[in-house]
């Protein structure tokens, strides 16, 4: 039996329903930073890119004054961290 994947067009959401879905989450972010500017953040715990990002930001005081990071936690399927994110 042969099966064809649906291909299914999205549209992108305007940036007003962005920043509402944003907003909707924001009690369930890890917070990083006390500056005037917001930045949502979604990161692996196993992404190496991640663990970059989160150790530049955390150790450069200009970043963490100029920025308030909103850091959600994503699992990536090809590091298998679904495990992990359900932990924190």
């Amino acid at each position: 039996m042969i099966c064809a994947a649906v291909n299914k067009a999205t549209t992108p959401l305007s940036y007003d329903a962005t920043v509402s879905l944003l907003k909707s989450i924001d009690n369930e972010a890890i917070v990083l930073g006390s500056g005037a500017k917001q930045l949502y953040v979604f990161l692996d715990p196993l992404c190496m890119h991640s663990r970059k990002f989160i150790f530049m930001v955390s150790k450069n005081p200009k970043m963490l004054s100029k920025y308030q990071y909103r850091l959600f936690l994503y699992s990536i399927a090809l590091l298998k961290s679904k495990v992990v994110v359900a932990a924190i």
